[in-house]
């Protein structure tokens, strides 16, 4: 019985998410929320817990739209 074997597949480290408030890398196992902007929906906005739970305004990149 002949036994094959493939090359390893080599990945690039997954890139840790920004908070677009507060700009703090969101370490994963963290509480945090991603959601497309609700104003142009083309660029994803990602919020930490703490800046969620005291409302802090983020800005869309793209459009400008600020929300809490």
């Amino acid at each position: 019985m002949a036994v094959s074997y493939s090359k390893p597949a080599i990945h690039e480290a997954a890139s840790l998410r920004l908070c677009s408030s507060c700009k703090r890398p969101i370490m994963p196992g963290k509480k945090a929320v991603a959601f497309l902007c609700p104003n142009c929906g083309k660029i994803i906005i990602w919020r930490c817990y703490e800046c969620r739970k005291h409302a802090i305004t983020y800005r869309c990149p793209n459009c400008g739209f600020e929300g809490p």
